[in-house]
Formats: structure tokens, C-alpha cells, sequence
């Protein structure tokens, strides 16, 4: 929560409050301590300055937050049970009873259609949107149900919410796109089906300036490789370093992660090796010209 807080505060001193996204006006509205911070290291009035400019601003991004303030457990009892079921019949049934069940969080602020969305359960999904769950609704992290769908690789359900207008561009607290996540998941198929739709995100960095195949090589599963491998096919420049200067393949060296690594070495030697035969304009190759 504090890296949150000084990471917004920093955002205003570089950039103003016209800099400042709608991930970071709802750390602003609802962490607690970050009026007192921001007036600290500002000597601004958060309150008096900001706060009715910022609350506009998310209304009219028509960015969910209102999920933070709510009070979570461990345990949420009906509706998350008959949520993980599947069961939309009786989740029916459940929310003809008190509708209020709808507001229910769990400790880590996801509420129904976030759990929904990333067991894939696209069923229940579409369901509790038209009962009224927000699509853009945040939990903790300022995660939505696309970015739930997209960390498990949950196809179909990405599909849906894109279908109901899912913001493909929305960030989390760490400004990572949908695609980041699902870099993680270890899923070609939803990767090249958000590449398609969306190809300008091949390069979008996060706070830490990681791209997606920095992602992809945090997965050290046998499913990364394939993910792995599209991103490779795809981008051009594989050196492309984040803030601490590490590259995806430093990243993954530094790590232990021998999977990825070995991987992306391969692929470097292909490329190397193809090249040996490129010819100059006089028609000489490198080894002729070595």
C-alpha cells in the first residue's frame, strides 16, 4: 500500500495532477493514510485541491473502486459457494433473496465476478454482469474481471467480456495491461487472439518497464516456451530492459529460470546462424568477408 501511495505522489510532483491515471486517483480516493502523505511531501491539500476533480475524473473513466471500501473475509459464504459451483440457477434464486449479496468481497477485495471470471466460469460471468456487477469493478491489486480472465487463460471468458466491451487497455496498480497477465498464463491461444485485436500492446511496459515477454519468461512451466515463442516470432527488439536495466533474458538468468532462458538462447542461435549466409552488396556472406 505505501509503494502505492509514493508512487502516485511521485507521479503528481513529475507530472501534475493532469498526469495522474485513473489507477492512480482511485489509490488516491481510497487508501487510507494517503491524504496525510500527499499534504507531507506536498504541502497541498489533497481535500481541498483535488479530491472533487478526482472523484469526476473516475466517474467519467466509469472506473469501478467502489469495491475497496467494502468489507471482505476469508469467507463470503452463499454466493461465492454457488459462484465456484457454477450454478446459475440456483445463484438466481440466492440474489431473488437479498440482492445485497452482490456487493460481497473477499479479503483480497475480488467480489463475485472477478472469482467467476477467473475460473473461467463465463456462464456466471455473463449473468452476474446483467445482475448488475460493474465490468470494470477493481479489487486490491486494480485488477478487473479481464485481467482475472486473461492471468488463468481463460478463453472463452476473455472473449465474452471483450464482446461486452471490456476496457482492453485498462491497468492495474502496477500498470499492467490484460495481456501482461495472460503473458503468465502460459496460454498461446488467448495471447494471439489479444495480439490480433489489440498489436500495439506487443510493447507496452508496466511500472517497472517490463514488456509482455518479461512476463512470459517469469513462467517457468512447460506451457511458457509456447508463449514464449509467439512473443519471439512477434518482437524485434528483444533487449529492451526494464528499470533495474535487466532484459527479459537477464531477468530470467537472475532468476534460476533455466526453462525460459535455455529457450530464448536457442532462438538467438537460429537467428545468428541464419544470418551467416546474408550476403553484402559485392555478394560476400560474414564468413567470407571474416
Amino acid at each position: 500500500m505505501q509503494t502505492c501511495i509514493k508512487g502516485v505522489i511521485s507521479r503528481f510532483l513529475d507530472k501534475g495532477f493532469e498526469g495522474l491515471q485513473s489507477v492512480d486517483l482511485a489509490v488516491a480516493i481510497t487508501f487510507i493514510g494517503f491524504e496525510e502523505q500527499f499534504s507531507r511531501l506536498t504541502n497541498i491539500s489533497w481535500r481541498n485541491q483535488f479530491e472533487i476533480r478526482a472523484l469526476e475524473k473516475i466517474n467519467q473513466a466509469k472506473f469501478g473502486v467502489g469495491w475497496l471500501s467494502q468489507q471482505g473475509g476469508a469467507s463470503n459464504g452463499e454466493l461465492f459457494k454457488w459462484v465456484l459451483k457454477g450454478e446459475v440457477t440456483v445463484l438466481r434464486e440466492v440474489l431473488k433473496k437479498d440482492k445485497a449479496l452482490l456487493q460481497q468481497v473477499d479479503s483480497s477485495k475480488n467480489n463475485a465476478l472477478h472469482l467467476a471470471c477467473s475460473h473461467g466460469l463465463t456462464a456466471v460471468a455473463e449473468f452476474l454482469l446483467v445482475q448488475g456487477i460493474p465490468m470494470e469493478s477493481r479489487n486490491k491489486q486494480m485488477m478487473t474481471c479481464l485481467h482475472m480472465a486473461c492471468r488463468t487463460g481463460q478463453m472463452k471468458t476473455v472473449e465474452s467480456l471483450l464482446k461486452r466491451k471490456a476496457d482492453p487497455q485498462g491497468i492495474d496498480s502496477m500498470h499492467r495491461l490484460p495481456l501482461h497477465h495472460a503473458c503468465l498464463s502460459g496460454c498461446p491461444s488467448l495471447l494471439l487472439h489479444l495480439l490480433h485485436l489489440f498489436p500495439s500492446h506487443l510493447q507496452r511496459t508496466d511500472r517497472l518497464g517490463r514488456t509482455p515477454l518479461h512476463y512470459a519468461m517469469l513462467n517457468a512451466t512447460p506451457k511458457a516456451t509456447d508463449v514464449i515463442q509467439v512473443l519471439l516470432s512477434l518482437m524485434q527488439d528483444l533487449n529492451i530492459s526494464d528499470s533495474n536495466g535487466r532484459s527479459p533474458l537477464h531477468m530470467a538468468v537472475s532468476l534460476g529460470l533455466l526453462r525460459p532462458v535455455h529457450f530464448i538462447l536457442k532462438h538467438c542461435l537460429r537467428k545468428l546462424q541464419s544470418s551467416f549466409n546474408d550476403q553484402d552488396i559485392h555478394g560476400n556472406t560474414i564468413l567470407q568477408n571474416s
